[in-house]
């Protein structure tokens, strides 16, 4: 019998895959020859909201399948505060596969964060469900250690994988950090309202290198991130990114010298940039003109301060913390 599509694309995170997803990608292979599964945040480090990797999560979604030979995985880079390069990325590898034959996208329509569904010209064919299955029950019942060996919701495989993924050093590091954020979230609990906090970022650049922190502890422990934190009741923003600069990294220039190399500044406020909750950052650009690179002596919350060469930042996108990489990138890109 003749498909009605020689592709069909299912779009997702699949952290995990469950047996909602398989009943989409069932419904995508009924309808067509090929079905490519976009993983998205292929490149993002591990936390509590992705604990599993691009390849981890294909080896998931192949245990629901005795043949895969249909089915066609495609790593999705993120692109934050750039929907429209994300989408335009996407589109270029898609294409690539399909090569202009017959295709349609299927998804099912959640709520505001299902939009993207619209936002291309394959042809729709969604799903309608009479109520949604979310993966973030499961990683839920994952870090509380309530995960039933329920059919209903996972199959044996995927159960399995992720009791033996709880044995793991990766496990126990996000376990530390989703109790950091029931905690975190619990301190603000009785606050009138939602909270959102202020913070301040510092964004170093000498002689082609970026300076970076690696994180001391949770949330993000062991990840690298921009040298910054939260603003004193009695500082400016610009101060706030010199004092938390000075504190994590103790870089050996002064603050007249930074103040005078202030390059660019500029707000990030994406509603979901930080696990913690709203946060909303100002970063500061500072090009500093030295021939030699400044001596570093971290202290405060960093494990270590280092200076990066650019290109190797830009190849390590899974190794930053929260919105960090996408923050490093945008700064650079209005330099080209």
């Amino acid at each position: 019998m003749q498909k009605k599509y020689k592709y069909s694309i299912v779009m997702g995170r699949f952290q995990p895959f469950h047996l909602q997803h398989l009943r989409l990608v069932k419904h995508a292979l009924s309808i067509s020859d090929r079905c490519i599964i976009a993983v998205g945040s292929s490149f993002k480090a591990r936390t509590i909201k992705n604990p599993w990797t691009y390849k981890e999560r294909i080896d998931i979604i192949k245990s629901y399948f005795t043949k895969t030979e249909r089915i066609q995985f495609v790593p999705v880079r993120d692109y934050a505060y750039n929907d429209q390069l994300w989408a335009k990325c996407l589109e270029t590898q898609i294409n690539a596969v399909v090569k202009g034959d017959k295709t349609c996208i299927c998804g099912v329509y959640k709520d505001e964060s299902s939009s993207y569904l619209d936002w291309f010209e394959w042809s729709p064919e969604h799903l309608k469900l009479k109520s949604v299955l979310s993966a973030i029950s499961i990683r839920k019942a994952m870090f509380e250690d309530s995960l039933a060996k329920d059919n209903t919701v996972i199959n044996n495989d995927t159960f399995k994988y992720i009791e033996i993924f709880k044995n793991s050093s990766m496990y126990t590091s996000l376990k530390e950090e989703y109790n950091f954020m029931l905690n975190h979230k619990k301190a603000w609990s009785s606050s009138p309202y939602p909270p959102t906090f202020q913070t301040a970022d510092a964004l170093v650049i000498a002689s082609e290198h970026i300076l970076l922190i690696e994180r001391g502890r949770s949330p993000g422990k062991g990840l690298y991130a921009l040298p910054g934190g939260y603003v004193n009741q009695g500082e400016t923003l610009k101060r706030g990114s010199i004092r938390e600069l000075k504190e994590e990294t103790g870089l050996d220039i002064s603050n007249d010298h930074l103040c005078c190399s202030m390059a660019k500044e500029k707000t990030f406020d994406s509603p979901e940039r930080s696990l913690r909750g709203r946060i909303i950052t100002q970063v500061f650009l500072y090009n500093l003109n030295v021939c030699d690179l400044p001596l570093l002596h971290p202290g405060d919350d960093a494990n270590k301060a280092i200076w990066m060469q650019i290109p190797d930042v830009l190849k390590q996108e899974e190794t930053f913390f929260e919105d960090h990489y996408h923050i490093i990138n945008y700064f650079l890109t209005q330099r080209r």
